[in-house]
């Protein structure tokens, strides 16, 4: 990603196999004041740390939790849909997310990135 703020990354998935799940994620990474902050669009999931690394590191853990918790309360698939993600019509295990332009529309904390133009790195990150 780059600082006009094109979101070219593909689209989050996940793909659930029993009690396993592997997911491809895209985080955006900004800086408010001194804190560096990497945020989820696609599951509305944000960390922060000192750095850029610690606050991805951050987020990649509370996507563990996140995955973790919901799949232990047998509440993920629900979760997903609360955010617009849908069964991938070629697979009945991979789930996607809406396209960043969709939730773009109705999350007013990305709204904000956006417009602020805070935007500092964007990178995808794979759970599992």
């Amino acid at each position: 990603m780059n600082q006009n703020n094109k979101f070219e990354e593909k689209i989050d998935s996940l793909r659930i196999r029993g009690k396993s799940i592997k997911a491809f994620l895209t985080v955006i990474t900004f800086q408010e004041n001194q804190t560096w902050v990497s945020y989820i669009p696609s599951i509305d999931i944000a960390s922060s740390g000192d750095t850029v690394k610690e606050s991805i590191e951050a987020v990649k853990e509370a996507v563990i939790i996140f995955f973790e918790y919901t799949m232990k309360k047998n509440t993920l698939l629900i979760e997903l849909e609360k955010f617009g993600w849908a069964k991938n019509p070629l697979s009945k295990k991979n789930y996607v997310a809406r396209n960043i332009d969709d939730i773009k529309k109705t999350n007013s904390y990305l709204q904000n990135i956006i417009v602020s133009q805070k935007i500092i790195q964007g990178h995808q990150i794979y759970a599992t």
